[in-house]
C-alpha cells in the first residue's frame, strides 16, 4: 500500500474526533521480569498519556504501578 493510501486509510477507521473519546496512547512502555522487573522508575518520566504494560510483574509493584497514574 502506497503512504497517501495507507494514510487516507488511517484517516478513515479514526473517524471524526470527539471531545469525549480518549485517544489512544502514542507511546508504551513494555516490561518483563527480566529486563525491567520494576517499571516504576521508568513510568515516572513518561510523558502524560503514555502507556505501562506490565508482563509477569509480581502484585506488589503492580499496585505501587497503578497509585502512579
Amino acid at each position: 500500500m502506497k503512504r497517501a493510501g495507507l494514510a487516507a486509510a488511517v484517516r478513515r477507521l479514526r473517524g471524526a474526533p470527539s471531545p469525549r473519546r480518549r485517544a489512544f496512547p502514542r507511546l508504551f512502555l513494555f516490561s518483563d521480569p527480566v529486563r525491567l522487573p520494576d517499571p516504576r522508575g521508568a513510568a515516572l518520566h513518561l510523558p502524560r498519556g503514555a502507556a505501562v504494560v506490565a508482563r509477569g510483574i509480581a502484585p506488589a509493584p503492580l499496585a505501587a504501578l497503578a497509585a502512579l497514574a
